[in-house]
């Protein structure tokens, strides 16, 4: 007996195998494939996959195989493409039932000429000045190739420009770039399988350049203007104007295009003429502007008032006279004159016309030689003429008088102690004038009167007033021949500010009791303070100083009499002056009366004459000081015998004098008062009579004494402080 029984193995493919048809194969040709799957059961399922998608194949009916399974085949016919280059071709027999299969891959050798791939960028944006790369993306099988780059249909060589530089991948760098650099760059790449070609534009940012389209636009006074700029820009420019004469002004229409900018100005006015400014500006710094003047044309204006309407003169045949004529007006002003409404004829050789032209401005001026009350004193009338309109003014020559009054007087400001006035100048008759302001308040009997400084000033600040008062001002000029008198014309009636006026700037400060701010009154109390402090503290050092000074004195006298009387003999025997070269006071010079008491009693005076010597002009009754003494009283206070010697003192220092023949004298104390003693009865004059002429006596230089030459004289050359406190 016997039993069988047969088993059924389920198993995937034993194997895969890729067999192609060519190992290299070039782009747009076919690639045969055939993909072999080895026994498995049940039968497995062949697919191909290439990246990430699934290819399908033709597959083969199955064929029996080892271990009792079956064997498939599938075949695939694969358009090249440059893309499929190195990729990987999968074959995979994969069994349902067992959820297992087995694969290989194939991997492709596609040749194919340089190819650049979708994200080669085709534009690129730099800055000026700044370093631009055209990335090059550029693949090739096989990959050995050559690059060149061509601006302009130029072929690019870096020998020839240093600013040129290629990478590795043929990429070009491009140092400093400038506008110029910007267009399109065209790369051409080789390879054994050809030869291809793209186009990358370089786009050069910069910032704007400007110009007007007219530097200088004219137009008649009421029409239309229209201002332009050219900008050269990259990206294009936004356009601004503005006003370059003083204030502000509003423009009415401003448009731009790609490169221009446009002002438009409708109804054109005098004040519309002038200078503006194109602004351009892209982001890119730095903005540029430019400038364009628009001239407005209007026919002539000539300049009137009371200044233009009258010339003076004198009529006496010894001078000339100018009349001017002052017009304006574009186009330039031409000038024509008539002489009491008679055509002036300029041949006539006591008369000339000159023109002269600033601007839009023209000056005439007819010369008028020898000027003859009675030929010359008449009416000119200014003709001024464009192509636009003319204007005229009547000018009478006049002979020289007093000033006319000024008017307009206005206010221009005023605080609790002054009013600033300002006025119009009148006709100065010819002559320099200058200006005199009168004023009073209303319970005032006189008037104030005020002269204005500078003399040409038409402005001018009255202080010192009282604060919430009302004042009645008028001027008048001056010249050299009088004044206009105070016309109502020329008058105005102002009223001060109160003194404790709030603040007005609204700070909130506390004020004190004098309407100043408390920190300033505090500031100054303190600075008060502190001078008269410094004040005591400097007298207190003075007279310490002096103290000192004079005790010194009294210790080195007696050592220096024998030397100082020796000096005093030898000048008086060299005919009485000074020559010790010291700069003291000479022997004939002069001090009036009024120095006499100042030398005197100041002992802290210059040793030096010099300070002194202007006073020499002023009075013929002034004497040197070495030369003066105070007209004592000789008061009998101490008895001598005949022959004893009196004694002179001052400041404490003893000078023996005795007269022989004389009464004995007595010894004056130091005397503490400055100061003259009217009670003292006159002595006989101590001081040499003056001369006829106001010169002091020749051999005269001191007390008249009986001549002794024993006799010991004063020594005149110590300091001023040692000579004694004289009254």
């Amino acid at each position: 007996m016997s039993a069988e029984t047969r088993l059924q193995v389920l198993f995937p493919a034993v194997s895969v195998r890729i067999v192609a048809q060519q190992e290299r194969s070039r782009v747009g040709q076919t690639l045969g494939l055939q993909c072999l799957s080895g026994s498995s059961n049940p039968k497995a399922n062949v697919s191909w996959i290439l990246g990430a998608r699934r290819i399908p194949g033709e597959e083969q009916p199955p064929r029996s195989a080892a271990f009792g399974g079956v064997s498939v085949s599938s075949s695939l016919a694969l358009p090249l493409v440059p893309s499929y280059n190195k990729q990987r071709l999968i074959c995979q027999a994969y069994s349902a039932v067992l959820s297992e299969g087995a694969s290989t891959f194939h991997t492709l050798d596609v040749m194919y000429p340089p190819e650049f791939s979708p994200a080669q960028p085709r534009l690129v944006q730099v800055t000026e000045e700044d370093t631009a790369v055209l990335p090059l993306l550029v693949s090739a099988n096989p990959e050995e190739l050559t690059c060149t780059w061509l601006h302009h249909q130029d072929t690019l060589i870096t020998d020839r420009d240093i600013l040129y530089q290629w990478y590795e991948d043929y990429s070009l760098q491009i140092r400093n770039v400038t506008r110029r650099h910007a267009g399109k760059y065209t790369v051409q790449c080789t390879n054994e399988e050809g030869r291809r070609h793209t186009t990358i534009t370089l786009d050069v940012l910069y910032s704007p350049g400007v110009r007007p389209k007219s530097a200088e636009v004219r137009v008649v006074l009421g029409a239309m203007a229209d201002l332009i700029c050219v900008a050269d820009a990259n990206p294009a420019a936004a356009f601004s104007w503005a006003w370059l004469g003083e204030g502000e002004m509003e423009f009415e229409e401003e448009t731009m295009e790609e490169e221009f900018g446009v002002l438009t100005i409708q109804e054109v006015t005098r004040a519309h003429a002038g200078r503006y400014q194109c602004i351009a500006d892209n982001g890119i710094a730095p903005p540029a502007s430019a400038e364009v003047e628009l001239v407005v044309c209007f026919g002539p204006e000539i300049k009137k008032g009371v200044q233009w309407s009258k010339v003076a003169s004198r009529g006496d045949g010894s001078v000339e006279a100018e009349v001017l004529c002052r017009a304006e007006g574009i186009p330039p002003v031409s000038f024509s004159w008539d002489k009491n409404n008679v055509p002036m004829d300029f041949e006539n050789p006591r008369y000339a016309e000159r023109t002269v032209r600033d601007g839009s401005f023209s000056t005439s001026t007819v010369v008028v030689l020898n000027v003859s009350a009675l030929l010359d004193y008449a009416l000119f009338t200014c003709h001024a003429s464009n192509a636009l309109g003319e204007d005229s003014l009547q000018i009478q020559l006049v002979s020289t008088n007093h000033p006319d009054p000024p008017s307009s007087v206005g206010l221009v400001g005023v605080s609790y102690s002054s009013v600033t006035l300002e006025w119009i100048p009148g006709f100065n008759g010819g002559l320099a004038q200058s200006y005199r302001i009168r004023y009073r308040a209303p319970h005032s009997n006189s008037f104030t009167y005020v002269d204005v400084f500078p003399l040409s000033t038409a402005v001018y600040t009255v202080t010192n007033l009282a604060p919430s008062t009302t004042y009645n001002f008028s001027i008048a000029a001056l010249n050299a021949i009088g004044e206009s008198g105070y016309e109502d014309a020329a008058s105005l009636v102002a009223t001060t500010d109160d003194w404790f006026v709030e603040d007005r700037s609204g700070s909130g400060e506390d004020t004190g009791p004098s309407g100043l701010p408390m920190y300033l009154t505090s500031t100054l109390s303190a600075v008060a303070v502190v001078l008269l402090a410094s004040n005591a503290v400097g007298f207190v050092l003075g007279w310490r100083w002096r103290q000192r000074r004079l005790h010194t004195g009294r210790s080195t006298t007696s050592d220096q009499s024998s030397v100082l009387d020796e000096k005093k003999s030898e000048a008086a025997g060299s005919g009485g002056t000074a020559g010790d070269g010291s700069g003291r006071y000479e022997s004939r010079e002069k001090i009036n009366a009024a120095a006499q008491r100042t030398l005197i009693t100041d002992s802290g005076s210059e040793t030096q004459s010099n300070v002194y010597e202007s006073y020499g002009a002023e009075s013929q009754n002034y004497y040197p000081l070495r030369d003066y003494r105070p007209r004592l009283q000789p008061y009998a206070e101490e008895t001598h015998r005949p022959g004893e010697t009196a004694h002179y003192r001052t400041d404490h220092v003893h000078y023996p004098v005795h007269y022989p023949g004389e009464p004995p004298g007595h010894e004056y104390e130091t005397v503490r008062e400055f100061g003259w003693r009217p009670d003292v009865p006159e002595t006989p004059a101590l001081f040499p009579p003056p001369d006829p002429l106001g010169c002091p006596q020749q051999g005269s230089r001191g007390l008249r004494r009986p001549a002794d030459d024993g006799l010991t004289s004063r020594d005149y050359e110590l300091p001023f402080e040692l000579r004694g406190e004289l009254v």
